[in-house]
């Protein structure tokens, strides 16, 4: 995964807002969804550098505010090729998903499968084993890929069953449906009482060991699992919408820390309710909950 680099008050120091351009944000990363879409191949490069060494760069490349490439890595790599400094637009990271799908769910040099391979493995939340969105969500990405509903059901299965193959899929050295059928042989074998019982054991010892002791069935303790899972899920569903939406209100990308910081000076003017509490030691603890996230990511990523 591609760590996220947001630009600070050091990057853009002694930067007039009227002089930045998006060429000045690229930091030379590619968006992580983008990076899974296929290059052209070597002689489809090569005669698209001299297209743009004989014409210049006909399209800018898009990048957005955290500097990644968003859309044109053939073009890049042919401007490189071609040693022409190529243009750039900026798109926000909103806009990132839209048009990365709609710039390459058209293309030639991919098959629906792979389209629905990557379509999955972008939308993959590994937490949740399942996509990000909720109800429809297969037929949502067919569509965006301009793939069968079919193709994305077999590639989420690919995603829970047998991971280390869904890159080989995107790629198109390995087959969606040869993988699928694998796939398809080891969520047979995980549903064997055995395969249970060890899956079980492995996700919840104490649990595992009271369907051997007690007479709580292999099913109530599955059940029992599951729904502690689905509690769990639903904590980290909210939990991620809530600081996304805190985050999103107290960086919201684009403009100095320092004018963020001050348009939130006005919140004592827009109180709506009595309980509402804007006081500096509620400020400073709302700094310490943020204070501890910041360190627990950093031992978990350290751990990672």
């Amino acid at each position: 995964m591609i760590e996220e680099r947001r630009l600070t008050i050091g990057d853009m120091e002694g930067v007039m807002p009227e002089s930045w351009t998006a060429g000045s944000l690229f930091t030379g990363e590619v968006h992580p969804l983008a990076d899974l879409w296929p290059m052209v191949g070597e002689a489809e490069l090569e005669a698209l550098a001299a297209d743009i060494a004989a014409n210049g760069l006909r399209e800018p490349l898009a990048v957005d505010e955290l500097g990644r490439l968003v859309d044109g890595r053939n073009r890049w790599a042919a401007c490189k090729k071609a040693g022409v400094e190529p243009s750039f637009v900026m798109v926000t990271s909103g806009e990132a998903r839209s048009l990365i799908f709609s710039r390459n769910a058209q293309r030639r040099n991919t098959t629906g499968a792979q389209r629905a391979m990557i379509g999955v493995l972008g939308d993959w939340n590994p937490q949740l084993n399942s996509l990000f969105k909720g109800r429809g969500a297969a037929s949502d990405l067919a569509s965006e890929c301009n793939c069968t509903t079919s193709q994305v059901a077999r590639a989420m299965r690919i995603m829970i069953w047998l991971p280390q193959k869904a890159r080989a899929v995107a790629d198109g050295t390995e087959k969606l449906e040869a993988v699928d059928r694998e796939a398809l042989e080891i969520e047979a074998k995980s549903k064997s009482v055995e395969a249970r019982l060890e899956k079980l054991t492995e996700e919840d010892p104490e649990m595992a060991e009271l369907v051997n002791t007690t007479p709580l069935t292999l099913e109530e303790a599955e059940a029992a699992l599951k729904e502690r899972k689905r509690i769990h899920k639903e904590r980290v569903v909210q939990a991620s919408r809530q600081l996304a939406t805190i985050l999103n209100y107290l960086d919201p990308g684009g403009i100095p820390v320092v004018e963020a910081a001050e348009n939130w000076l006005l919140a004592d003017e827009m109180a709506t309710a009595p309980s509402d509490d804007f006081s500096l030691p509620r400020l400073e603890r709302a700094q310490a909950v943020l204070r501890t996230l910041i360190e627990r990511r950093k031992e978990s990523t350290d751990e990672a």
